[in-house]
Parts: C-alpha cells; structure tokens; sequence
C-alpha cells in the first residue's frame, strides 16, 4: 500500500498533467494565441510537482544500490510523469506552429486528432484511480489501453495540409 504523502504527491503530478494535455486539447482546437497564457504556469507548476516527487522518492529511498525496491518502481513512475510532460510540451510547440503558420487540418484529421486526445485523457484521468486504488486488473487494463501511444512519434514534412494521419508514413 502507497503511504499517504506519496499518494497525495503522486496525485498532485497526475492533476498537473491532466490539466496540460487539456489546455493542448484546447489550444489545438483554437486559433488565438492566448490559448497558450496559461501553458508556462502550468508546465512550472508541474516541474515543481514533479521535482518535488522525486525529491521525496530519493530521500526515502536512500542511496539507490541499496534502496527499496518498491521506491525504484515509484521513480520508474515519476520518470514517465516527466517523458509525458516532455510530450505534451511537445505537443504546445506543434500547436504554436499551428496557430502561427495557419496550419489547417481536413475533417478527418481533426476526428482521428480529437479521439487521440480523448483516449490519452482517458488514460491520465484513470491514472489517479490507479494510484489510490492500487487496482492490479485497472493497471492491466489501462496498460492495454496505452500500447498505442508507445509507439515511435511520426514526421511530418512542413506546409503540409493533414488529411490523415494514418496516411502518412511513420
């Protein structure tokens, strides 16, 4: 069972996350600028909560050669808390770029968009159940779920209209 104040630091770096893969949800469906005011707040916000995380993994670990196994698997975890805010950052980059250069996509890109933005936040909004719940059939499942997204990012040529993603090569 997760201690009390590593489920409460864990779940505060789960709703940092939340909160950026919504506002770049946001942002891809907008086309103003000031869409982005409150992405730098958040991305600090979440460094904080992360640092902050590690920071407690490490000091109750101890040195880590000779740490508890159980927090290795905790820092395992705050290391992806950290790869999938380096993507959704990704993410507000590409959305700039969008804004700026008046990118449009057809329909159809903007459907396949939209239910890979909803199947992400369905898996970060079920992360914080996981956590407190510790659910190993939930994690089973949600692990499933997310075999999509490991998948190795594709690009995509400048000036380019996007019809499709499944169209383009990987």
């Amino acid at each position: 069972m997760i201690e009390r104040e590593l489920e409460e630091r864990m779940l505060r770096v789960c709703r940092s996350l939340i909160q950026m893969l919504e506002l770049a949800f946001q942002a891809f469906r907008s086309f103003k600028e000031d869409t982005f005011k409150g992405s730098e707040k958040m991305r600090e916000e979440f460094r904080r909560d992360s640092s902050e995380l590690t920071g407690y993994l490490i000091k109750k670990g101890g040195p880590l050669e000779k740490g508890d196994r159980e927090i290795k698997a905790f820092l395992s975890i705050a290391s992806s808390f950290d790869r999938m805010a380096y993507n959704i950052d990704g993410l507000f980059d590409r959305l700039r770029m969008k804004v700026e250069q008046k990118i449009l996509f057809s329909d159809h890109a903007v459907k396949e968009i939209n239910d890979i933005f909803q199947e992400a936040m369905d898996l970060l909004e079920g992360l914080p159940k996981l956590i407190t719940s510790q659910d190993k059939t939930l994690a089973k499942h949600m692990g499933e779920m997310g075999r999509p997204f490991l998948r190795s990012p594709m690009v995509f040529p400048k000036n380019i209209r996007i019809d499709s993603f499944r169209d383009l090569p990987s």
